[in-house]
């Protein structure tokens, strides 16, 4: 090996070590913080103990992790599918090969990314939510806001999903569709409002009690 070369790929190697180094640090959050999101320009990080807020960065942030879970099909495993997990969806079909969710599941995992776990059961993260100060409301909802909908004649929730937007006064709401079988933006019918929503606001970073 001439000497020029032996130089060029020392060059090579540093580049890479820096490069590597680089993105790391770039890709990481700060000691004490949770990731919440990123996209082109920024790393969204948050201390832990913060409350979420109104800040519009970092539910923007959440909706834009849960959108990534678009079309992932529906699958129910014994009433849940955790995080996505390949391990628990039905085998040797490639529609699966991602992962799956159900309804209270998907809401986990949108939890889970600001370092709140809540068990995936939708009556039970609609509790949660109600045992928090302000928890829950009926109106003026906003984006990344969890939906809850009360199941057809019984006094529980029978549905959940993560609110998206409101448009000709009808509510979009990103959830784990039974009739589509997948991650769905579906909306509800004309007139009719969920049960309540759980404010994402009041929740505190890396709290889950």
């Amino acid at each position: 090996m001439s000497k020029q070369t032996r130089k060029w790929i020392t060059r090579l190697t540093a580049f890479l070590l820096i490069f590597v180094a680089f993105n790391a640090f770039a890709a990481s959050c700060p000691t004490d913080t949770v990731y919440i999101g990123e996209d082109e320009d920024y790393l969204y990080c948050r201390r832990r103990g913060d409350y979420i807020g109104n800040d519009q960065a970092v539910r923007a942030a959440i909706l834009r992790n849960a959108m990534t879970k678009l079309r992932y099909p529906y699958h129910e495993v014994e009433r849940r599918c955790l995080a996505g997990n390949v391990s628990m969806c039905p085998l040797n079909e490639e529609d699966h090969s991602r992962g799956c969710y159900d309804c209270s599941a998907l809401v986990f995992d949108v939890l889970r990314s600001v370092g709140v776990w809540v068990e995936p059961n939708a009556n039970n993260q609609y509790n949660y939510f109600k045992s928090i100060p302000q928890g829950l409301k009926t109106e003026n909802p906003m984006y990344g806001d969890i939906v809850f909908i009360q199941a057809d004649d019984e006094p529980r929730i029978g549905h959940t999903g993560i609110y998206v937007g409101t448009r000709d006064n009808r509510i979009y709401y990103l959830n784990a569709s039974v009739s589509k079988q997948k991650v769905w933006v579906s909306r509800m019918p004309q007139g009719k409002r969920p049960f309540a929503y759980g404010n994402v606001s009041v929740l505190r970073i890396g709290k889950s009690d």
